[in-house]
This record gives C-alpha cells, sequence and structure tokens, in this order.
C-alpha cells in the first residue's frame, strides 16, 4: 500500500494509465485533473498548472465541454493557492458561463450542468470573499443558492450555506463586523 502524499501521485497515475488502456478521454481528463489537484496540495504549482492545463485541453480535445469546464476550475484553485485570485476569478468566469449553458429538454429549459455550476459560483464567491469584494460575494453565493435549489441539491445548498456564513463573519478593514 503506497502511503503519503507520494501515494496520490501514484494513484493518480494509475487512473491515468488505465483511462489511457481503454481509451476514455474523459476519464483521462478525470485523472488529470486529480493529478492537478494533488501537485497543487504539495506546492508544485508549476507543474499543477501545466497538468491542469493537460486535463482540460484533453477533455476539450474529445468534445467534453464539462470536463474542459471542470478543468479551468482545477486551474482556477491552483492560481488562487499560488495568490493569482484575479487569475482565479477569470477562470471561474469562464467555467461558470460553461455551466449556465442550457438546453431544452421537454420543452423545458434545463442548465448544462446545474451541480457544477453551483460549485463554481461557490468558488467564485468565495475568490472574490478573499479579495474583499462582500457584494460580489454574497451575490455568487446567492445565485449558487438558487441553483442548488432549484435542482434539489441539499448537499450542494448545505455547502453555500456554509461558505455564505464566511462573508458574514469576515471583518471589513476598519475592524468591524460587516453589514447584513
Amino acid at each position: 500500500v503506497v502511503q503519503g502524499l507520494g501515494g496520490s501521485v501514484e494513484h493518480a497515475m494509475e487512473a491515468l494509465n488505465i483511462f489511457s488502456e481503454v481509451s476514455d478521454a474523459a476519464g483521462q481528463a478525470e485523472a488529470l485533473r486529480s493529478l492537478a489537484r494533488t501537485y497543487s496540495s504539495q506546492g508544485k504549482l508549476a507543474t499543477a498548472r501545466k497538468v491542469a492545463e493537460q486535463a482540460r485541453a484533453t477533455a476539450e480535445d474529445a468534445g467534453d465541454v464539462v470536463g474542459a469546464a471542470l478543468g479551468e476550475m482545477v486551474a482556477a484553485g491552483i492560481l488562487a493557492d499560488g495568490g493569482d485570485v484575479e487569475g482565479a476569478v477569470r477562470l471561474l468566469d469562464k467555467a461558470k458561463g460553461t455551466f449556465a449553458r442550457t438546453s431544452t429538454l421537454s420543452g423545458v429549459q434545463v442548465f448544462l450542468c446545474p451541480h457544477e455550476l453551483g460549485n463554481a459560483l461557490c468558488q467564485l464567491g468565495e475568490a472574490h470573499r478573499l479579495l474583499g469584494r462582500r457584494d460580489l460575494a454574497k451575490e455568487a453565493f446567492s445565485q449558487a443558492g438558487i441553483v442548488f435549489a432549484a435542482s434539489e441539491d441539499s448537499h450542494g445548498t448545505a455547502r453555500q450555506q456554509c461558505m455564505m456564513s464566511l462573508v458574514y463573519a469576515t471583518r471589513t478593514p476598519s475592524g468591524a463586523a460587516p453589514g447584513g
């Protein structure tokens, strides 16, 4: 049994090898996203960024727009880990746009991927919170709440509520608690 952070790289690489053997491009992109997050958690941000881009490109080449947007979300997290929260906001806005695309299903407009749209909005809200943009953070978290509620995603709704609580808990530069 492989243990520690090195083991996480080996597991992600094994998943990548298996997905490659069976020619599963979406699975390869998933394994690459996992590998990118692993490298990021190890502080290897340059490697993580390259692998995240490879994940995005792999998904895009396979026609997997959701997988490509998930790659952008991973890359955004890596940018934020490296202190480039503005860059993260740009990528999260792009991913949000992908997830917000709609299709008509039985005459009803539905989001391409409501769960991931809610997640992108939560990450966007967190990035705005870190940048001190409380109004934009509240707006993103509120939109996430609407998406999660409409798609009956109670886990997403609970996560959104936890993240929204941080906006209200954050002090203003003057040291006062922010107003509602």
